[in-house]
């Protein structure tokens, strides 16, 4: 007697994506991708998507009999490891698939006008970026553009503002979940109260980053003993053209000293990229990276370093939880805020501040910033053109680099075909 009834299920590893007459089906563990823009595929898979079916849907077994695009659709998704197709006398009962379910969003929604959220909202915190100071002799021509677009110091020669120590300890204070601070300025060594600093911050919990421009490593008159500590690390500055003995001299100390720090070169073309990959070499330097500066000139060093391309994106180990994240929340925003040594709080410094510390609480900032921000929940659905691509939530989330280039689809993905 033939079967009657089959339950098609996705596995709970796999990407699903619907869009443009078009289906599209990622295996985040054999990386393997499976499309099709048939109308009455396209209709079946709609079926798995709806919240009632929790990715198991019923079928009737006439469906996946005979030369059909369902049949064909459904066999090499099970060749791929992407779908089951269940008899339903082997079962019985419908079988449940437990969908993973984000539950912020919701949260957020249903308490969105409810300012006491901001108590529970603080505990999303874990990234806090203080520039303690903006005095800075050095001049570099990536000064006031290289900190929107990733973490750098800047500065002026003239005497700027400072952010007050005891403004710092109370910020701290409001933060109990924080897990990393960055502490960055002009030049933090001319922070007027800078030991008085280092021995409150020892004191907390976090992970201390110390952003300092090797030139000013060299030139700083201080202990730097005062950097022992397993929770804190020195990240040092090194923007081009480099003064290589400089560069020796300035890492000499934390060496000396056995202290924790990074060799971070800012590049802005492949020559600078390979002349840092040789100083690196040639200095023994163990830990470094790199950041890429877009200074409205390098659009084709960009393209080839910065881009991202089809191959790496599907070869990248992204797991299904990842996924299932990037369609909340902004995973290079969320959770971190900037505070300017004037004063001013951001969720991300190329969007308007949220406030002023010196009027408003953090835990009040946060809180605006989870109700009507525009950055920590800042997801590619929301974007022309990701919101129309199948990869849109396959790629990283949206980071300071669209900012600065001007547009949200920094890939390859179309010209690729």
């Amino acid at each position: 007697m033939p079967e009657k009834t089959v339950y098609l299920t996705l596995e709970p590893y796999v990407y699903l994506s619907i869009g443009k007459g078009s289906v599209f089906l990622y295996n985040t563990l054999n990386k393997k991708v499976l499309e099709s823009d048939s109308p009455p595929v396209v209709k079946l898979v709609t079926r798995l998507l709806r919240a009632d079916q929790l990715q198991v849907i019923e079928l009737d077994w006439r469906q996946v009999q005979g030369d059909n695009d369902i049949k064909r659709f459904i066999e090499k998704a099970k060749r791929l490891f992407m779908v089951d197709c269940i008899p339903a006398r082997e079962t019985g009962n419908k079988p449940v698939q437990f969908v993973p379910m984000i539950g912020l969003r919701k949260d957020i929604e249903k308490r969105r006008g409810v300012y006491s959220f901001a108590k529970h909202g603080i505990r999303y915190l874990k990234d806090l970026t203080v520039y303690i100071n903006s005095r800075c002799e050095r001049n570099c021509s990536m000064c006031g553009g290289a900190y929107r677009q990733f973490p750098c110091c800047f500065g002026t020669a003239t005497p700027g503002p400072e952010l007050n120590l005891e403004v710092i300890k109370n910020i701290l204070s409001e933060a109990p979940s924080l897990a990393q601070l960055n502490i960055l300025g002009g030049n933090i060594f001319k922070y007027l109260k800078f030991p008085e600093l280092i021995a409150f911050l020892k004191e907390t919990k976090a992970t201390k980053t110390f952003y300092i421009h090797y030139l000013n490593l060299v030139d700083a008159e201080v202990d730097f003993g005062m950097f022992k500590h397993p929770a804190c690390f020195i990240n040092v500055v090194v923007p081009f053209p480099l003064e290589k003995d400089k560069l020796q001299e300035a890492i000499a100390q934390p060496v000396k000293k056995n202290l924790n720090f990074n060799v971070n070169f800012i590049l802005q073309s492949e020559k600078e990229l390979l002349l840092a990959r040789e100083t690196a070499g040639r200095m023994r330097i163990d830990r470094f990276s790199f950041s890429p500066f877009f200074n409205g000139r390098n659009k084709t060093f960009f393209k080839k370093y910065v881009y991202i391309k089809r191959k790496a994106l599907l070869n990248a180990k992204t797991s299904i939880k990842e996924i299932f994240s990037r369609q909340v929340i902004n995973r290079n925003y969320f959770g971190k805020l900037v505070i300017l040594a004037g004063g001013r709080v951001y969720a991300n410094l190329n969007e308007r501040p949220l406030g002023h510390i010196k009027t408003g609480s953090i835990r009040g900032l946060v809180y605006e910033e989870l109700r009507k921000g525009k950055s920590w929940l800042r997801t590619r659905d929301k974007v022309s053109p990701c919101r129309e691509c199948h990869y849109r939530f396959l790629c990283p989330s949206i980071s300071n680099y669209e900012y600065a280039v001007g547009k949200h689809n920094l890939c390859t993905l179309r010209e690729e075909g």
